[in-house]
């Protein structure tokens, strides 16, 4: 996932899929004017937290321009409705919803004590 200077983040969202065994994560963001949801899903298969072998989909989706309360009601809708596929159920799920309404700092300091947060700043030469 990718943070510009200027983004301003509404939240993340992260939820661990035990059946597969991975996770998915979802960083709304506002970028010149649009809501952008970058959706990431992973399948495990190593245990590195960098460089690892996992197997990774993204997706970018561009969300109708709203206020931010109804943003966030839509990805957790649309988080719920995940739930209901094969290898997202099960009864230790759950969704860790990030509210951070700020910048990259701010996102930083609401999620660092997160259990899934890690965080690893790279240059373009770098990613």
């Amino acid at each position: 996932m990718e943070i510009f200077k200027d983004d301003y983040i509404l939240g993340q969202w992260f939820m661990d899929t035990p059946e597969l065994p991975g996770d998915a994560m979802v960083m709304v963001i506002k970028r010149a004017d649009k809501w952008i949801g970058e959706v990431r899903i992973r399948k495990i298969v190593d245990e590195k937290i960098f460089g690892s072998q996992d197997k990774k989909n993204f997706l970018n989706i561009e969300i109708e321009d709203s206020p931010e309360d109804v943003v966030i009601n839509k990805i957790d809708g649309y988080m719920k409705e995940v739930m209901k596929y094969p290898g997202f159920s099960g009864a230790d799920l759950r969704v860790d919803f990030v509210d951070v309404r700020g910048d990259f700092f701010k996102w930083i300091e609401a999620a660092k004590d997160r259990d899934w947060f890690n965080l690893k700043i790279m240059d373009k030469k770098d990613g």
